[in-house]
């Protein structure tokens, strides 16, 4: 069991070891469509592009296969890495059956450009087994069910068929493959003339606008038409996704064997977290597993679990000769996704969430991100999209630009803190530091790796070497520079004072456009002087246009009360009026976010869901401030004669105003940012509370009040508001099997508003 030393990479990258083999963008480049990403699912795009004749730029941080793809243990399913069960249960049969088709679209693309372009990458056809190990293990035959109904062949069999395991699925005409020599071969086929590729480029920011988007990395930039980001984790270049995936790791071992226990077929199970492997040549195979999600990275742990499982399945002695650890992204439900930016709907494709099956799930949703770009959207452009799964994108948080370049020392530690261990984590004006104590030394050196973003502090330190948790990446802690794979990066590396007990470290507080590019995009008449135009309902124009509609709206709702109703009544007029414009443009607001994911190409107009909601709450408060005058001569203790809200509606009137007024003060980017998104999301969440209280308030004072057009307009936007906002919440909810915390808040909010509801019936009509 011991002998030769095991390699910290996979098996992939000894016939192709990792090297430069593009340059790193410099200056200015224009092209049709930037491919960001060199994995499988970006060089699949980019291929895809070129064969329609467009001009592709792919742009990699690290190296071309260096990521998730360089870990892949090289499976080629039609499988989803999901229970079909599961998928079934949630869309139905013919949704399954899609899937299916939709996977074997793509392994078939994989093989056709294989022989088109002669690609020598170990292909095989093989034979897959899904098994469980014991008799009384239900899970595969009642899977195997689903899957012959949804079309896929497969054969059950009871005793295993011959395979170590007690029972299995077999899945005839499946593949294995070298990734890493697919993907070099793929590159090899795109002509020059319409494909150029740049390495250690990673993109430090993204503009859109209604030309053309822009890519600053370091020291270039690009101009391209479109965009296709095409990675693990999208939310590291847009936040706004930062909840729309999970991510977990996946850890590998090669081995060496004097005769191989299984044969040259693929092999998963039943277990959870399941195992998967193959033989790789006639004397070693691969087994993966002990899967965790990310922030419970235990490499070495993890290494010892899959060798256990090894020894203690087939009892053969084996030679470990190779680990490694890969990252998966997956959606809810474990199915890929490929979408459009609902903020930058024809501008910017999404292709992610490939989970377990990277190879084949990556391919296709690269094939429909490409479909999406060049508007030709595929039959199985539904089963990717977000509306899948009713993800709502929240508005992107914008960064402040800073006018000048700093250089300071800030205050990080204490060197007490070091006793206890040479390895700390802080975090300095926004950057995440790592620091060290190496003999009578103090370092400090970027935390976020290199890589693929884990934190260095959470990893394993063996004398100057510091070990990354997600992959393995090590980095030499005195200077930065890269002792090990998968990263290619060095770290940035800190100056460090001591100040009689405490650590100081300088920090460089960077200008927005520190690199200095001076460049403009093409244009059709040289577009000197031209300005970049904003995104929809974001310039000062679209925004007066909203303040002028919703002014004409309210003109139009005083009119009918002071004309129609109020027979020359201002004072009740104004109250009337106030009240019916405000809470049916708050109840438009909500309605426009369920209307924002029925259709998600509206989702572009996203900041007139914003506007309503400013706009209604501004009129609540003038209906608010005219009660009081008008009613009340602002006496308030009258008005709060008692604060029982059945007795006094006024009370859920305030309760209502106040949730409104707070998220009003707080719809802003300015505030977004300060907050933070998820902060800020939580506190929008109130909303429902608000709109529950509204209702009550206008039901208790008078529901014939609204016997009129106006009034049937607001109650018709309330239960369209309330329909939309309800069956976008189950269907979320249904998409996480009913588990999520914010479920339970949900349906705790549903039962809330039912019984308060019950209760304002009785009171108004009578106990």
């Amino acid at each position: 069991m011991t002998g030769e030393k095991r390699q910290g990479s996979s098996v992939w990258f000894e016939a192709v070891p990792d090297k430069n083999t593009y340059p790193p963008l410099s200056g200015v480049k224009y092209a049709d469509v930037a491919v960001i990403g060199g994995g499988i699912a970006g060089i699949t795009a980019a291929k895809a592009l070129v064969e329609k004749g467009l001009q592709v730029i792919l742009l990699e941080k690290n190296h071309i296969g260096t990521g998730d793809t360089g870990a892949t243990t090289g499976f080629l399913l039609r499988m989803p890495d999901a229970s079909p069960r599961a998928i079934a249960a949630a869309y139905g049969l013919d949704f399954l059956q899609n899937i299916f088709r939709a996977s074997g679209f793509a392994k078939a693309a994989m093989l056709s450009y294989i022989e088109r372009h002669h690609i020598s990458c170990d292909f095989s056809l093989v034979n897959a087994y899904y098994g469980a190990y014991t008799k009384g293990d239900s899970a595969v035959e009642e899977e195997c069910k689903y899957i012959k109904e949804a079309g896929l062949e497969a054969e059950f069999l009871a005793d295993g068929g011959g395979t170590h395991f007690a029972r299995a699925i077999k899945f005839n005409g499946e593949g294995m493959l070298h990734a890493r020599k697919y993907i070099f071969g793929l590159l090899g086929s795109l002509p020059p003339k319409k494909f150029s590729a740049y390495e250690e480029s990673e993109v430090i920011s993204i503009n859109a606008s209604e030309e053309y988007a822009e890519i600053a990395t370091q020291e270039g930039k690009v101009f391209a038409k479109k965009i296709i980001i095409a990675v693990g984790n999208p939310a590291r270049l847009f936040p706004e996704f930062s909840d729309l995936l999970y991510h977990r790791l996946s850890y590998v071992i090669g081995v060496k064997y004097e005769l191989l226990p299984i044969s040259q077929n693929l092999f998963w199970d039943t277990l959870d977290p399941y195992f998967y492997y193959r033989p790789t040549s006639p004397y070693s195979l691969i087994i993966g597993g002990a899967d965790a999600p990310a922030e419970n990275a235990g490499r070495h742990a993890s290494f010892r679990i899959l060798e256990k499982f090894l020894r203690e399945r087939f009892q053969k002695d084996f030679i470990v000769t190779h680990q490694w650890s890969g990252s998966i992204f997956a959606a809810s439900d474990g199915l890929p996704y490929a979408f459009a930016h609902p903020h930058y709907p024809n501008k910017i494709f999404i292709a992610t969430g490939f989970n377990g099956n990277g190879l084949v799930l990556g391919t296709l949703a690269a094939l429909e991100a490409a479909s999406l770009a060049l508007d030709e959207p595929s039959e199985f452009a539904s089963l990717l999209s977000l509306s899948r799964t009713g993800f709502s994108v929240p508005m992107p948080a914008l960064k402040p630009k800073e006018s000048q370049k700093i250089k300071r020392f800030f205050q990080v530690a204490k060197t007490a803190e070091f006793e206890k261990s040479g390895m700390l984590c802080k975090t300095v004006e926004g950057k995440s530091i790592a620091l060290f104590k190496f003999g009578e030394d103090y370092l400090a050196i970027d935390n976020t790796c290199s890589h693929a973003g884990g934190h260095l502090c959470e990893g394993t330190l063996d004398g100057k070497v510091v070990e990354c948790p997600l992959h393995g990446a090590k980095f030499d802690i005195t200077s930065g520079a890269v002792l090990g794979p998968p990263a290619t990066r060095p770290q940035e590396k800190y100056p460090v004072r001591i100040a009689g007990d405490t650590v100081e470290i300088e920090i460089a507080i960077s200008s927005a456009d520190a690199h200095g590019l001076a460049a403009s995009p093409p244009s059709k008449e040289s577009r000197a002087g031209e300005k970049r135009p904003l995104e929809p309902l974001q310039d000062w124009k679209s925004f007066s246009l909203v303040v002028l509609g919703t002014s004409v709206f309210w003109l139009a709702e005083f009119a009918f009360q002071y004309f129609l109703l109020a027979k020359g009544n201002a004072a009740s007029s104004l109250i009337r009026s106030f009240a019916l414009a405000g809470a049916t443009l708050v109840s438009s607001a909500l309605f426009s976010s369920a209307i924002f994911k029925w259709f998600p190409h509206t989702a572009v107009y996203w900041r007139l869901r914003r506007y309503l909601g400013v706009a209604g709450t501004v009129f609540v408060a003038l209906h608010a401030l005219s009660v009081y005058v008008f009613t009340y001569q602002f006496d308030f203790l009258n008005a709060y004669y008692t604060l029982n809200p059945f007795e006094n509606p006024i009370v859920f009137g305030t309760f209502a105003f106040v949730i409104l007024f707070v998220m009003a003060s707080i719809s802003t980017d300015w505030a977004v940012e300060k907050l933070t998104p998820r902060v800020w999301k939580f506190i929008h969440r109130f909303v429902y509370l608000a709109f529950v209280s509204a209702i009550l308030h206008v039901f208790l004072i008078s529901p014939s009040r609204l016997a009129h057009p106006p009034g049937y307009l607001l109650i018709l936007i309330t239960l369209a508001a309330l329909f939309g906002q309800v069956y976008w919440f189950f269907k979320t909810a249904a998409r996480r099997r009913f588990r999520s915390l914010g479920t339970f808040v949900g349906l705790s909010l549903i039962v809330l508003a039912v019984m308060l509801g019950y209760m304002a019936y009785k009171v108004y009509y009578g106990w």
